[in-house]
């Protein structure tokens, strides 16, 4: 969308046909969310499903209170040392931190691919590379898109309610990405 469409645009949820114009129109402020849908094929559909009805145990669940309403695996890919103007993909130079990886500030970085393959790792094998796929395509969008230079990439298994984390006061933009149930519901703030 061009600016003079962007400052028409209403407090609203806006749809969009790919992720770029997705991931683009996140940093207007008038955007409340933007909306890519898109449909998996029904075996990969088939797939996550049966993974999430198996209940799946993640390694340090234990570590959670027993009504914790989500178990995440997180990691932080950081751009900041990618040079603006690089001729290089941009992820294959970004650095990841987290669980399981070389601490922040550390003189032994994680790659970006790293970091998402050790969040994506609790899944089945062919399920982890479709997700990884997923999380670096997004990830790539979104840096080239918004300017921001670190995003904390989580996978979560929501086994509640968990809608206050994802609320605007918690965040400064977000990209969420449903695979199993019925989406993510979008509210305006002013209605929570």
């Amino acid at each position: 969308l061009d600016q003079t469409a962007w400052e028409k645009l209403p407090d609203s949820i806006v749809t969009c046909s790919s992720l770029n114009e997705a991931t683009a129109i996140l940093p207007n402020p008038s955007c409340t969310a933007a909306l890519r849908i898109r449909t998996l094929p029904k075996s990969t559909a088939q797939e996550l499903l049966e993974y999430v009805d198996s209940n799946p145990e993640w390694p340090g669940i234990e570590e959670f209170h027993p009504l914790e309403a989500t178990w995440d695996r997180i990691a932080v890919i950081d751009f900041t040392r990618v040079p603006a103007n690089s001729d290089k993909d941009p992820l294959s130079q970004a650095i990841g931190y987290g669980r399981n990886l070389p601490p922040r500030f550390s003189p032994q970085v994680a790659s970006a691919q790293r970091a998402i393959s050790e969040v994506m790792s609790v899944l089945p094998a062919k399920l982890a590379a479709l997700i990884s796929e997923d999380a670096a395509e997004l990830l790539s969008a979104l840096h080239r898109n918004t300017g921001y230079r670190q995003y904390k990439l989580a996978l979560e298994l929501v086994v509640g309610d968990t809608c206050q984390k994802w609320h605007c006061d918690q965040n400064t933009a977000r990209a969420l990405v449903t695979y199993v149930g019925p989406g993510t519901l979008c509210a305006h703030e002013r209605g929570v």
